[in-house]
C-alpha cells in the first residue's frame, strides 16, 4: 500500500504526511502533473518503511529525496520531470522497491 501526501505552494493546499492518503498510480500521476512548479511544492509518496518525496527545486528540475532515520541523512538525486515519473511508476509497480544506486547520500 502506497499513501500520498502533497502541497502546492501556489493554492496552498495539500495532504500532510501525518494524513497521506492511498492513492492509485493514475491519481498520484495526476497530483504530480498538477502541482506548480513554484518553490515550496512538493508531493511524497510513503510505504509501511520507506518514504520518496520530490521537492520543486528550478525550471523542470526536483530533488528526489529519500531519508533514512538510521543512517540520519537522505539519498538524493536531482531529476527532471520524466526521471521523478519514472521513479513514481518504479515505486507503485514493485511494493518493495530498493533506492536507485545513482542517488547520492546527504547527512542531516
Amino acid at each position: 500500500m502506497i499513501r500520498t501526501f502533497y502541497y502546492d505552494s501556489s493554492s496552498d493546499e495539500g495532504i500532510e504526511s501525518s494524513e497521506a492518503r492511498e492513492m492509485t498510480l493514475e491519481n498520484a500521476l495526476e497530483t504530480f502533473y498538477n502541482l506548480s512548479e513554484e518553490k515550496g511544492s512538493f508531493i511524497g509518496f510513503k510505504t509501511n518503511d520507506k518514504i520518496i518525496q520530490f521537492d520543486w527545486n528550478d525550471d523542470n528540475l526536483w530533488m528526489a529525496d529519500i531519508p533514512d532515520p538510521q543512517k540520519r541523512g537522505s539519498f538524493q538525486k536531482e531529476c527532471d520531470y520524466d526521471q521523478c515519473v519514472e521513479i513514481i511508476k518504479s515505486a507503485f509497480d514493485k511494493p518493495n522497491w530498493q533506492i536507485p544506486n545513482d542517488f547520492g547520500f546527504m547527512s542531516w
